[in-house]
């Protein structure tokens, strides 16, 4: 059994994790054990959500990025970012994204539709700020969860957890509620219902009770694909693990240290 997992950053901040002991979080340390930082995506930044000047330069790129793609896409994206209206802007801009991964085979273009989508999600969070790190890997070792790993979906979590990540191209509930999306596509709308090595630690707070979500599900308008108190709709992300906080070393330190940094250089589970 693995009990615990370690990640370490370009300038010494050494994060260490106490992981859990149910099945989802053992498969996916097995997969993680495999791996090395050559790994990890070459294409992204894994340190995210900081806040600054990344906004005006992740918006840049964004802009950018869409005259790209407007180059051979069979239907150019007409929508740009609005800076007045971010949320929304960035919803819109994301539907084109489950549509044209979905039947794209050129390895150029997928690069620029994964960081189409990448761009986005970053934008999201560090407007807010919301830091966290996207460990997300260059490999196709994909699992199906069953049964009970559905009930180990949670809509809340702490400073410092480390979260399963959503890796399917479209949109999970919890997401569509976070974000105000009111607009998505129906078969956009995909619960999580496999995972690979790639996960989230989140250095930030978030409590969605079932009150909350509950209201969203019926307002929303959606035809979901499963009952709200249906487990399959995964409502939220599946829990790993818990950091260890050191003696001495506050949220400030860590958070200072984030935005420092800018590469993982390890990591390893034991």
């Amino acid at each position: 059994m693995y009990s615990y997992y370690q990640v370490r950053t370009d300038n010494d901040l050494t994060l260490e994790y106490k992981l859990a002991t149910h099945s989802v979080a053992q498969r996916w340390a097995n997969k993680v054990s495999q791996l090395t930082v050559s790994d990890i995506r070459p294409d992204y930044q894994p340190i995210r959500g900081v806040g600054g000047s990344t906004v005006d330069s992740l918006l840049g790129e964004l802009d950018s990025l869409i005259t790209a793609l407007n180059s051979w896409i069979p239907e150019p994206i007409v929508d740009r970012v609005d800076r007045s209206d971010l949320k929304a802007s960035l919803n819109r801009l994301h539907i084109h994204f489950p549509t044209l991964e979905a039947t794209e085979r050129d390895p150029q273009r997928l690069g620029q539709l994964t960081r189409y989508n990448h761009l986005i999600h970053e934008i999201q969070y560090a407007v807010k700020p919301n830091p966290y790190i996207l460990l997300d890997y260059d490999c196709t070792d994909y699992e199906l969860l069953s049964g009970s790993d559905y009930e180990l979906f949670s809509s809340t979590w702490k400073f410092g957890d480390l979260l399963l990540h959503y890796s399917q191209a479209g949109r999970h509930p919890l997401e569509l509620m976070l974000s105000d999306d009111l607009h998505c596509p129906r078969d956009h709308i995909r619960p999580q219902s496999w995972f690979s090595a790639n996960h989230t630690l989140r250095f930030f707070d978030c409590r969605v009770d079932r009150l909350r979500f509950s209201q969203f599900y019926h307002s929303s308008g959606y035809c979901w694909p499963y009952a709200l108190d249906d487990p399959r709709l995964a409502i939220g992300y599946i829990p790993l693990g818990e950091l260890v906080r050191l003696p001495g070393v506050t949220k400030a330190d860590i958070a200072v240290k984030l935005i420092r940094s800018r590469a993982i250089v390890d990591f390893k589970v034991y």
